[in-house]
């Protein structure tokens, strides 16, 4: 101490709220000071408030662990179908800690030759939005694993979800390549964008139902020709929503930025998707997005 110049120094250990070590601060002068009660309560105050605010940091990395673990079980490659070439990509919010509600997840259905395709957006983020996420993906994936059609899907969706727990919106597509068709619905999610191989390319705004979570009943599935060279791409809101813009807007932009990059192979496309219609900003929302073409 004397060789450093310090003349007087603190060290005050850091505790949680139950009294379990977290810390130590160190305060140190360079010049005598004096160290009465006014002193000790500022010190202890200082200490407190660290405290605090370490065991906030250690709650929140704590909840981001369990996020990304329950995101981790749903959020992962989409299954390999003959005739069917896939790009996916997930972003959480950059400026939230941890993940929302947003996922994606392929469905090998027909014996292996067919995909069943969704992409769903639980609303809020953090663990509950995780937890709710992780629940709605298993009904929907179970109901395409046993068969259920697209226009009865949304309507038994709502009786196994109890009304008001789960609000969500979610995409879901039976493709099959082998006969060159795209089956859809659509409750309460953006519209898709089809890229046919040799016309322009178009939103796929039919199929539609309320979100899941407000009463739903039995819609047709619409129906769209997917030969070869034909493009899907599905995403969430946070691909298409701006602050100060109608969502009009937002539906244009992606329509464009398929229309513009249709030439690009399906991992290209999600980068010029991303590029085109985020443009840099640091965005409030995550982002699921899934780019499937038949190949033939």
């Amino acid at each position: 101490v004397a060789t450093s110049g310090v003349e007087a120094a603190v060290v005050l250990p850091v505790m949680t709220g139950d009294d379990r070590p977290l810390a130590a601060i160190g305060i140190s002068w360079m010049h005598p000071i004096d160290i009465d009660d006014s002193f000790r309560s500022t010190v202890s105050t200082i200490g407190e408030l660290v405290g605090q605010t370490l065991e906030r940091v250690e709650l929140a990395e704590a909840e981001h662990h369990l996020v990304v673990g329950l995101q981790r079980q749903i959020v992962g490659p989409i299954p390999s179908i003959d005739g069917l070439e896939i790009s996916a990509l997930y972003e959480p919010a950059a400026l939230r800690l941890g993940m929302g509600g947003d996922w994606y997840e392929g469905v090998v259905l027909g014996g292996g030759s067919q995909l069943g395709l969704v992409v769903g957006d639980v609303t809020g983020h953090g663990t509950d939005a995780a937890v709710e996420m992780l629940q709605l993906s298993r009904v929907l994936s179970t109901l395409l694993h046993v068969g259920v059609t697209l226009d009865d899907f949304f309507e038994l969706v709502g009786r196994s979800v109890s009304p008001t727990s789960i609000y969500a919106t979610a995409l879901v597509c039976h493709l099959d390549p082998a006969a060159q068709t795209l089956s859809y619905v659509a409750a309460g999610h953006p519209p898709p964008v089809l890229i046919p191989a040799s016309s322009p390319a178009r939103l796929l705004t039919s199929g539609r139902h309320p979100m899941i979570g407000m009463p739903a009943s039995v819609v047709p599935a619409s129906a769209a020709q997917f030969g070869p060279g034909a493009t899907l791409v599905a995403y969430t809101d946070g691909l298409i929503e701006r602050r100060d813009e109608g969502i009009d807007d937002g539906l244009e932009r992606v329509r464009q930025a398929c229309e513009d990059g249709r030439h690009l192979d399906p991992a290209a496309l999600v980068e010029h998707l991303v590029a085109a219609c985020i443009e840099g900003r640091l965005v409030e929302d995550d982002l699921a997005l899934v780019v499937v073409r038949a190949t033939g």
